[in-house]
């Protein structure tokens, strides 16, 4: 919804093919990340922690890694409350529309993870069909001469669209994997094999999304609509005329958004439960009312939101990604010394 808001300010026209370049390094870090895992199979987070720095060190270690997922959900929180507010619920107040998904989330968290997969597993689908229905609606709009001239901006600001675009759409979703792996893991390869489709569908799908928005709304416009893909979708000509495809679009948001939301609040969960602190019902209520009370406080509206994501949960998940790295690094060095140990003893 937001993306090409957030990319089009540095390189206008060209937000198209951000996401294609980043593709290329994004495939790259889950190669790495996989062949990490591939050599780990008894990785988890608090055991590796504590074996890497010691038992109190890995437990606060651990708390601090509780940032990323923590500020992943307060602000995508915000901005699915936000956006409903501005698209559908304009007269209800923000901090009731927050109560009201936290609820859902809650419930979706103590119904266990199994639940939350099943679900994706039988609606993604459907989702996915709608997308690629909507995208349909906008290729006899095309006009190409609007994505000329090429590379005429700084070469800063292509680094830093792709950048954010790696940010946002790789390394936050790389350690919501790093929480889950291997505790919701059973089949490594399946798992594996279907991380690199979906990175694949979703970059073609986030290209497509750019392109078209940048085509509809022109730079300047994508610049000042905090949320161009969704108005762009509303403006089609073929959508208009078709209501059902045009109420579709709220379902594709709120589903996605919507499962990204169950995955933070059950990540949380369960590295509290790796240090010792079951989840119970009551505390699952607790942290939840925590969570809406800073998303619905700490920004105003969805520019400051947005401001939030692109410097602070950016900053935790670069520093997140950072340590998560080196730890599993450490990790396979240190299974690679006791091998290498054990053979020449033998």
């Amino acid at each position: 919804m937001s993306l090409p808001y957030n990319i089009a300010p540095d390189v206008g026209h060209e937000i198209w093919w951000i996401p294609l370049v980043g593709c290329f390094i994004g495939y790259l870090l889950i190669v790495v990340v996989s062949y990490l895992f591939k050599t780990l199979p008894d990785y988890d987070l608090i055991t590796s922690l504590k074996s890497s720095f010691g038992s109190k060190a890995g437990m606060i270690l651990a708390l601090l890694f509780l940032c990323q997922p923590v500020s992943l959900l307060v602000s995508h929180l915000n901005f699915f409350g936000l956006f409903i507010n501005n698209t559908l619920l304009d007269g209800t107040p923000h901090i009731v529309v927050l109560i009201l998904l936290m609820i859902i989330i809650v419930y979706a968290t103590i119904s266990g993870f199994t639940t939350i997969v099943t679900t994706s597993t039988l609606v993604g689908p459907f989702v996915l069909l709608l997308i690629v229905l909507t995208l349909l609606a906008f290729v006899r709009d095309i006009e190409f001469d609007k994505f000329l001239p090429m590379f005429q901006y700084p070469y800063e600001h292509y680094v830093k669209s792709v950048g954010f675009y790696l940010i946002k759409s790789v390394i936050d979703n790389i350690l919501i994997l790093f929480y889950l792996y291997p505790r919701h893991a059973s089949n490594f390869k399946g798992t594996i094999k279907g991380i690199k489709i979906g990175y694949l569908l979703s970059v073609i799908i986030l290209a497509l999304l750019n392109f078209f928005t940048i085509n509809a709304l022109g730079p300047k416009l994508t610049s000042m609509e905090v949320f161009p893909a969704f108005r762009t979708m509303q403006n089609s000509g073929m959508l208009s005329d078709a209501f059902a495809l045009k109420s579709s679009l709220f379902v594709i948001w709120y589903f996605t958004m919507f499962f990204s939301l169950c995955v933070y609040k059950h990540v949380i969960s369960d590295v509290l439960r790796s240090i010792n602190v079951k989840p119970s019902k009551t505390l699952q209520i607790i942290t939840g009312a925590i969570i809406v009370v800073v998303a619905a406080y700490y920004t105003s509206n969805t520019i400051e939101e947005i401001e939030f994501y692109r410097s602070w949960s950016i900053y935790i998940s670069i520093v997140s990604f950072a340590l998560f790295f080196i730890l599993l690094l450490h990790m396979k060095l240190k299974n690679k010394s006791i091998e290498y140990g054990v053979t020449n003893h033998r």
